[in-house]
């Protein structure tokens, strides 16, 4: 009896068990890297300082937010702040900062300056990103929406558009793994569209959604406090 006492004295005791979905989205996420990705592994840790587990389920991007936004889940554990997701979500303290850049055509000489240098511009894009009001309100270039990067990355070669964007250090990974040719055929503008913060999220449907966003916060501060949050954004080198 003192030896089962003793156990479960010195167990951790969680307080829940929270569930994520979210996309695939490597280096940051994916049930195939090591703890599921960067994101994954600090969520994860903020989490279990206060005493929570993390279980993340992968899902298509517009099924997670949705499934969040309606209280089906805990978390999307990497969001992007905007307006209109703001009125359905509550974000924690950012934890990661993104830069959105545009891929071009190795052979363009486009440079992004401004959204003005857009104009005409067939420019491919994924269904329910948040790059932002500005970009998003924008009426002087043409928008193509796709499901995912890959197929905007074919279409460019294809020339079916001129441009698509995204994260640099995602991009270059996810076109590593699909074939490291890619990397060869496309090159990123030198000025990025903007630089994004990454945030845990909860859907202010979800009644525990405060409780669950301080825990992240707390766990968070934890971790920068002690140097841990920098050990694990030193993984962060882009592939060249």
């Amino acid at each position: 009896m003192l030896i089962l006492v003793l156990l479960s004295a010195i167990a951790p005791a969680y307080a829940d068990k929270l569930v994520a979905v979210q996309n695939p989205w490597p280096p940051y996420l994916g049930p195939e890297l090591e703890g599921q990705g960067l994101s994954g592994q600090i969520v994860r840790e903020a989490l279990r300082r206060q005493g929570h587990e993390l279980e993340i389920r992968f899902l298509p991007w517009a099924r997670a937010l949705r499934m969040v936004k309606n209280g089906g889940a805990d978390l999307l554990v990497a969001a992007w702040w905007t307006q209109e997701r703001s009125e359905y979500l509550r974000f924690s303290e950012p934890y990661v900062q993104n830069n959105l850049k545009f891929i071009k055509r190795k052979s363009d000489s486009f440079e992004y300056a401004g959204l003005q240098s857009l104009s005409g511009k067939r420019l491919g894009l994924i269904r329910s990103y948040g790059y932002g009001d500005e970009l998003t309100n924008a009426k002087n270039y043409h928008k193509v929406v796709n499901l995912d990067l890959v197929s905007n990355i074919r279409m460019l070669l294809a020339g079916r558009i001129d441009l698509t964007l995204e994260d640099e250090l995602v991009a270059r990974y996810t076109m590593y793994q699909e074939d490291p040719v890619l990397l060869n055929t496309v090159s990123f503008t030198e000025r990025a569209l903007n630089s994004k913060w990454l945030y845990v999220a909860s859907g202010l449907r979800h009644p525990k959604n405060k409780e669950y966003v301080a825990a992240f916060n707390r766990g968070l501060k934890s971790m920068q406090e002690d140097g841990t949050l920098e050990r694990y954004l030193q993984q962060l080198t882009p592939a060249q």
